[in-house]
């Protein structure tokens, strides 16, 4: 097994994503991000992969105009297609999703949403290099970035569906959010948040604008039934602050030197299998939480029991037909949503 290739620039770009699987789970750190190593056939179900297309018929809709019924149901028609044997519970889906983002429309316009944020980016990706590290970039796929109308102050925008809303307060202590913000002052050419230090003084003196926080819109995974209880959409702007930004930064840093030193080990070690199979055991051994790890971890049905006993494990990944080696990364590349929009004219 080989680790992923180095980008063709020479510079490690590292996001929030592998930042979040190293500290949840070191062991799948090292199957996805340092091996590449991802489920060969995954589900189409499922809570991740609803939110995902209805993330996307939304960026759709507010950042190139397209109508984000018809993007659901583009999504959708191909799932149905690939996996003909789940067309019912797909077909389900989408019929909720369409509920869902159609309620959210009518809302935002009833609420003033709609014209109090004005979107000036979409799938903007951002790569700033991280302080205190030669040859590595912070990375970031952000959603969308706006205008508040009212206000001109810019922020990030972020679709989220779930069973229930997130109070505001979890949502400015998220550390996507979080890094969000950190990413764009870094974007900025402003000295690196520090302890203390206070927003730059350029900032204050109308330099460059610093993205300090944005807005979560969040629709409740419900079909507005007479049965269901409003409300059914929650929109939560949230802001940080210096002294956040600087925590952030030194939590990121901290962990960039963890993956780093276990890239380098595992480098060194990477033609001795007996080695290999020590420091996946203890330098990245799993974290495993029950109720977690069974519905959202491949390495759960089965990966997992082998590495711990050291049976076959490399020959499972390899040959088992269960896994594919490929790029963690590779939806940063894609320009999904306006692929979508320019086939379709």
């Amino acid at each position: 097994m080989t680790p992923n290739s180095s980008p063709p620039n020479g510079r490690l770009a590292v996001s929030g994503s592998e930042i979040d699987l190293w500290d949840r789970c070191r062991r799948r750190w090292l199957t996805e991000y340092y091996w590449g190593f991802l489920p060969a056939d995954p589900s189409p179900l499922g809570a991740l992969n609803f939110g995902n297309r209805v993330h996307l018929a939304l960026e759709g809709h507010f950042g190139y105009g397209a109508d984000p019924l018809w993007i659901l149901d583009v999504i959708y028609a191909a799932e149905m297609e690939r996996h003909a044997d789940l067309a019912d519970k797909l077909a389900a889906d989408l019929e909720k999703s369409k509920i869902m983002v159609e309620g959210l429309l009518e809302w935002m316009k009833a609420e003033g949403h709609y014209t109090s944020f004005q979107v000036v980016e979409t799938e903007k990706e951002v790569r700033v290099p991280l302080p205190g590290f030669d040859g590595v970039d912070l990375r970031a796929k952000l959603d969308q970035v706006g205008r508040d109308t009212g206000s001109g102050l810019f922020s990030f925008l972020d679709w989220k569906t779930g069973a229930e809303f997130t109070v505001a307060e979890m949502v400015r202590q998220s550390p996507q959010m979080r890094r969000y913000s950190l990413i764009q002052w870094l974007a900025t050419g402003h000295p690196p948040p520090r302890p203390g230090q206070g927003l730059p003084v350029p900032y204050s003196e109308g330099g460059p604008p610093l993205v300090l926080g944005g807005i979560v819109a969040t629709l409740k995974k419900v079909k507005r039934s007479p049965q269901s209880k409003p409300p059914y959409y929650q929109w939560d702007p949230f802001f940080h602050t210096a002294e956040i930004m600087a925590t952030t930064l030194l939590g990121v840093q901290q962990t960039v030197s963890e993956i780093l030193n276990a890239r380098r080990v595992l480098d060194e070690a990477r033609d001795s299998r007996e080695q290999v199979d020590f420091i996946q055991r203890s330098l990245l051994k799993p974290t495993w939480i029950t109720h977690d790890c069974r519905w959202s971890c491949p390495l759960a049905k089965g990966a997992c029991g082998l590495m711990d006993d050291g049976s076959a494990w490399v020959e499972h990944f390899v040959s088992s037909g269960a896994y594919v080696q490929g790029d963690p990364y590779e939806r940063y590349t894609r320009g999904s949503v306006a692929a979508l929009v320019g086939a379709a004219g």
